[in-house]
């Protein structure tokens, strides 16, 4: 007999269709029977479902019920769901303050998408006051964890003191270079900041600009 994290697996196996036939329905069975056992990520998987309706009928109420109960065990994924929830009133009052509290216990929980968000929040006052600082903070650890559209926003973040520039500059070819995360992006940011270094990273920049150009045309950045 399956125990808990047996009929989660299961769920799963059904959701994906590995090594069974692809059913929602019988993804559900097995991920209600798990939910109901405490296990967060099948409570996750579960609200998920009923947001959706796949394999159920969508029901935004019982959603809700499934995700606070993943969310309560400090699932990251449920948190940030919850905060996209109350940000865009999907199923329950739309609530800017709530949304930016989920989504800060998210981030503390390691959830990158929600770091991300974070991050964006406290540099365009979104829901919470502005916060230079704290947006870094999220967008660096983002960054940290291979979030391109973090790495690529921190590289381009517009500061006026040319110290801080230098350094931003750094930090943007680290990033940019990271094992399979060069982007046009990336590329595109080096490009920006680079003239303001001096001669030695303008032909920095002129190299970068040729690889975001490559990227566009489908060859692969210089390593």
């Amino acid at each position: 007999m399956l125990d808990a994290k047996g009929q989660y697996n299961l769920g799963l196996l059904h959701v994906g269709g590995e090594g069974v036939n692809r059913g929602p329905h019988n993804a559900v069975h097995w991920l209600r029977k798990a939910a109901d056992q405490g296990v967060a990520e099948a409570q996750f998987m579960l609200g998920m479902a009923y947001d959706l309706g796949d394999g159920v009928k969508q029901d935004k109420t019982r959603a809700l019920r499934w995700l606070r109960k993943a969310a309560e065990q400090k699932d990251g994924e449920a948190e940030f769901k919850l905060g996209t929830m109350y940000e865009c009133g999907r199923g329950v009052k739309r609530d800017g303050a709530q949304a930016m509290r989920w989504y800060h216990w998210a981030a503390e929980h390691g959830n990158v998408e929600a770091q991300r968000c974070l991050a964006i929040a406290h540099a365009e006052a979104r829901g919470v006051r502005q916060d230079n600082g704290n947006a870094l903070v999220w967008l660096r650890k983002a960054a940290e964890q291979g979030d391109v559209q973090a790495q690529v926003r921190l590289g381009g973040c517009v500061i006026s003191d040319m110290a801080w520039r230098r350094t931003t500059m750094r930090r943007c070819a680290g990033f940019a270079r990271l094992p399979g995360r060069a982007t046009h992006g990336a590329n595109a940011v080096w490009a920006w900041l680079a003239p303001a270094a001096g001669a030695s990273r303008r032909m920095r920049s002129r190299r970068w600009c040729g690889s975001a150009k490559r990227q566009r045309r489908g060859i692969p950045a210089e390593s």
